[in-house]
């Protein structure tokens, strides 16, 4: 996964990790950071699987934009902010925490972090 400091809203093109899918009634268009424009069919909960040092661990994103056009998942730090979690830039380390419990860790590669999740 990607890791955006601008975006407002998770976004997601794996439709076999989500629930609570609903469908737009008119789709709407997401403008990404390398200048493409693509749709968003739906809002979902998106389900994924932290995996810290050997531990799993399950966690469920709500609010999460459909856009089946993407190539990777992308995480918005400003949503996770506003369900209470930490987000914290540590040299070339980023870590993501809530209630005191860390949720993921990844390393910052160029302006953009993986090894989130899957």
């Amino acid at each position: 996964m990607t890791l955006l400091r601008r975006s407002t809203k998770h976004m997601t093109y794996e439709r076999n990790q989500v629930t609570e899918y609903v469908e737009f009634y008119k789709q709407c268009l997401v403008n990404l950071r390398d200048n493409r424009s693509i749709l968003a069919y739906s809002k979902c909960a998106y389900h994924v699987v932290a995996n810290l040092d050997d531990s799993h661990l399950p966690i469920g994103l709500p609010d999460v934009l459909y856009l089946p056009e993407l190539d990777k998942n992308l995480l918005s730090v400003r949503a996770m902010v506003k369900l209470g979690a930490i987000v914290q830039f540590k040299s070339e380390i980023c870590e993501i925490t809530r209630s005191g419990k860390l949720l993921a860790r990844g390393k910052i590669e160029r302006m953009l972090l993986g090894n989130y999740g899957k």
